[in-house]
């Protein structure tokens, strides 16, 4: 079983169950983001899944505009290099202030 992750910036949080599944090619993931600054928010985030030290593939979701501590659970789908049997992720967020 993965362990569940958080990932902190500058006015976020990005909460998941660790890298994203992969089977033949295609991966899935959730993630919860969380507005954690002053002012409301929308989130774009990425996550690059990574295996033997490169990218394989980049999975994107949008959060809809978040008031000051609320979160949303996103759901991420795509494809990747297939072929290999360890992976793990690296997390990328912009946070947009509307």
């Amino acid at each position: 079983m993965e362990e569940s992750l958080t990932v902190r910036g500058d006015g976020w949080a990005l909460k998941t169950a660790g890298p994203p599944s992969v089977n033949q090619g295609f991966a899935v993931s959730v993630a919860t983001a969380v507005n954690t600054g002053a002012t409301p928010a929308r989130f774009v985030v990425a996550i690059h899944v990574v295996a033997e030290g490169r990218r394989i593939g980049t999975l994107h979701a949008t959060s809809s505009a978040l008031p000051t501590g609320r979160e949303e659970m996103l759901q991420f789908t795509g494809s990747v290099v297939p072929g290999f049997k360890q992976h793990t992720a690296e997390f990328e967020v912009t946070r947009i202030p509307c």
